[in-house]
């Protein structure tokens, strides 16, 4: 039997012992999902993963008193993981994502928001290169994202669906446009926070093909002066 497994702490002392619980008893877990623990051990967490190497999908969102280290077994046993979640993890790093890049090519959703130690940008455009399944990516707040991972993304991740970019201000229209040309299944993707020129090419759709008419954008109103139109595309706030 597989299970799946989620906690979310809002009283410490309790989630303490849920873990250690789970970390000493869990040994056929198929997904993970612990948000905002701050109570959770890295001996714990490696303890636990390494008993369930056949997980699949991973969220740490916000579980900010880890490490890298932590991932280690990760890296190293889970060959089925398909989904990857490490949105406010400031601890990812660089050469953890580098790790990443040597021994995963079938992740399938990946989400790093937030994640500020992670500033080598070909780093990151290294891994995507290697993930060609990937059909969700979440990159938003990442200051090092600019036009050439829209470019990486064009040229090897045709199956990605839903891209949210965010506060990522040095994509230019370049980047925007090369994405949408490219990757033809993209459904959703997510600006918020991006330059006004980026924001204002994704509501009049300059560029954009006629084959992305189902796409989605998710545009910051406040920074285009010229909302009093009726939009052309569906906007999701």
């Amino acid at each position: 039997m597989s299970w799946r497994v989620g906690v979310h702490c809002n009283k410490p002392p309790a989630v303490t012992c849920t873990h250690l619980i789970l970390s000493r008893t869990c040994h056929n877990l198929r997904t993970l999902v612990i948000h905002e623990c701050d109570s959770v051990t890295q001996d714990d967490l490696k303890y636990l993963l390494g008993k369930n190497v056949k997980i699949k999908h991973i969220d740490l969102t916000r579980c900010c008193k880890l490490n890298s280290l932590c991932l280690h077994p990760v890296v190293v046993h889970f060959k089925d993981l398909n989904a990857l979640i490490l949105n406010h993890c400031i601890w990812f790093t660089t050469g953890c994502l580098e790790a990443f890049t040597l021994y995963h090519s079938k992740l399938q959703m990946l989400e790093l928001s937030h994640c500020s130690s992670l500033g080598n940008v070909s780093a990151i455009n290294s891994f995507l290169m290697k993930c060609k399944d990937l059909h969700t990516l979440n990159l938003s707040g990442m200051d090092c994202i600019c036009d050439s991972t829209m470019e990486t993304l064009s040229h090897c991740n045709f199956k990605l669906r839903n891209l949210d970019v965010s506060y990522c201000t040095r994509i230019t229209g370049y980047g925007i446009r090369m994405l949408v040309e490219y990757c033809k299944e993209l459904r959703n993707l997510k600006l918020f926070g991006c330059s006004s020129a980026v924001q204002k090419l994704a509501y009049e759709r300059v560029g954009f093909p006629s084959n992305v008419l189902t796409l989605k954008i998710s545009i910051d109103y406040d920074v285009i002066p010229f909302m009093s139109r009726i939009p052309r595309i569906m906007a999701q706030v």
